[in-house]
């Protein structure tokens, strides 16, 4: 059986990844837009550009390593959808303008106006309150949420730890060893020269370092959205209540925050330990997979001893806790939890299937 061979990546495959990245990043703010409208229309339109953003980033991530099948489908339905829905959302945006427009501008007021007191306003917590309170009283503390949902400064925290962590980890580790270290253990290394193992890991390194800079930007935001998603659709769909998108996206940042605790653990990690046995998808010993060798391990295995995580446990606990705050305790918060979970599960076991055929 012939070795395959590794091809440069051509520049027009980059250019159109390049366009594909512009896109996704378009759409994906516009669904945030459109999520924060409120009404359902606009969220409908919100999940759509979402979903356009996924087709045309994946897509473009899939051109960039190659596999230009896969990715002539996801770039060619992304289109497909994502220009007929570019016109809706202008003509939403359209209409919307007009509304605004049509609103008298002086509005005389009939009657009396009961102002509220303003004991009778309880003053918000502050972030500070709020990013202690998620660890030590949960229930209050997302309750002061919902009342005034802020999500800017818990999300520029979680950022800012990703893009540390990715940063130290890139100037310690470095890509080339990290590409190496992937390309150990995958099968098809084994059918391949050690020349064209050294040309993959060089080709691969310099795109695999504009992808994880650009992925601890955009990858923590995309990840939430998506989170937040998914708990519309459950409170809203399955349970049949009426929550708007800035109170999810507000309970999703906030329940994420714990997760930073394990920027610390992976910085010691890199810096104390040893760089040759680092594993940048495991970086943490907050799950059994990092006490397992990749190498050594059947792959479902591992990949299933990865995904039980403490992290994504205490992440999916306060999901349940937030979301039932936020619909003002009408829904349990075990309720939450359990939809949330079978997502997770459901998640694990697609990862499962696809390491059994790989």
């Amino acid at each position: 059986m012939s070795s395959p061979v590794v091809t440069p990546l051509p520049k027009s495959v980059k250019s159109w990844a390049v366009v594909g990245f512009v896109f996704a990043g378009i759409y994906l703010l516009a669904a945030f837009v459109n999520f924060s409208m409120g009404a359902k229309a606009y969220q409908w339109i919100g999940f759509l550009a979402l979903g356009v953003a996924l087709l045309l980033g994946v897509g473009s991530l899939l051109a960039l390593n190659q596999q230009y099948s896969w990715a002539r489908v996801l770039l060619l339905i992304g289109g497909v959808i994502g220009l007929p829905l570019g016109f809706v959302m202008i003509a939403a945006a359209n209409h919307m303008k007009k509304m605004l427009l049509a609103l008298p501008v002086d509005a005389t007021i009939s009657g009396p106006v009961e102002v509220p007191l303003e004991a009778e306003r309880p003053e918000p917590m502050s972030f500070g309150a709020r990013f202690a309170g998620v660890f030590h009283s949960p229930g209050s503390t997302f309750a002061d949420i919902v009342r005034k949902p802020t999500w800017l400064a818990p999300l520029l925290v979680l950022v800012a730890s990703a893009v540390l962590f990715t940063e130290a980890m890139l100037w310690k580790v470095g890509m080339d060893r990290i590409i190496r270290m992937s390309l150990e253990q995958s099968p098809r290394t084994a059918q391949m020269t050690p020349e064209q193992v050294e040309q993959a890991a060089t080709q691969f390194a310099r795109i695999g370092a504009i992808s994880a800079h650009v992925g601890a930007f955009l990858g923590t935001p995309l990840f939430l959205l998506i989170v937040a998603g998914l708990g519309l659709l459950i409170v809203n769909a399955i349970f049949g209540k009426d929550l708007d998108f800035p109170v999810a996206f507000s309970v999703t940042c906030y329940s994420y925050l714990p997760s930073i605790l394990a920027s610390p653990m992976g910085l010691a990690m890199i810096f104390l330990g040893d760089v040759e046995r680092f594993n940048p998808q495991n970086p943490t010993p907050t799950n059994p997979g990092f006490f397992l060798n990749p190498l050594e391990t059947a792959k479902p295995l591992y990949s299933l001893a990865s995904s039980i995580d403490v992290f994504t446990v205490w992440f999916l606990i306060l999901l349940g806790i937030g979301f039932s705050a936020a619909t003002g305790r009408k829904v349990k918060s075990s309720s939450v939890f359990g939809c949330y979970a079978g997502l997770w599960i459901l998640w694990i076991l697609i990862k499962l299937s696809f390491n059994l055929v790989m």
